[in-house]
């Protein structure tokens, strides 16, 4: 994703508040209450920025913490999701929507961070069925779908080991009567 939280080489004062910033998020991901109004604030879009940023680049040496916010995001987002006055439906849903945007790179870092914040499985219905339905409707660009087929023998067919039994076929065949199969 071209976004970054980053626009210019960061200050000393930018280093400090991303520090502050960080510091008040190990302590408050955890409150429901807190962590709502911060998602709320942010949106989908924000997160997703933050994330990326911080997942591409690692090593802020002048960032106490830099590392964690991924995670401490993710974790906020859980406790976010579990406040009942936090539309946690309409953030799956936004969340699902940044999908729709033209650049494929976007689309795939949309995609892993989208991954990375849904894969603990500890949110409610909510958030998941709001992206569940936002991603059912969206119209994607269209690639062959990955079966065990294509992957294992690059054939795309119902049934990939008749593919298989073919390919040790002709490395039989190959190989000529009495061979040992060694290449």
């Amino acid at each position: 994703m071209t976004d970054s939280l980053m626009t210019e080489p960061p200050t000393r004062e930018d280093s400090a508040g991303l520090t502050r910033l960080l510091l008040v998020l190990e302590r408050q991901c955890s409150r429901p209450e807190a962590m709502a109004g911060l998602f709320s604030g942010i949106g989908a879009r924000g997160v997703v920025v933050a994330v990326s940023t911080a997942m591409s680049e690692p090593s802020r040496d002048d960032v106490v913490g830099w590392d964690r916010l991924p995670e401490l995001l993710r974790d906020g987002l859980h406790a976010a999701a579990s406040w009942p006055e936090f539309d946690a439906e309409r953030f799956g849903a936004d969340l699902a929507g940044l999908l729709r945007d033209e650049d494929a790179d976007r689309r795939a870092t949309v995609s892993a961070v989208t991954s990375f914040l849904l894969a603990s499985g500890r949110y409610d219905a909510g958030l998941l069925g709001g992206w569940s339905r936002a991603f059912d409707e969206l119209s994607l660009p269209q690639d062959l779908p990955l079966t065990w087929g294509s992957f294992l023998t690059g054939g795309d067919e119902p049934r990939p080991w008749s593919a298989l039994a073919l390919v040790a076929r002709d490395r039989a065949a190959a190989d000529g009567p009495g061979g040992d199969g060694a290449r």
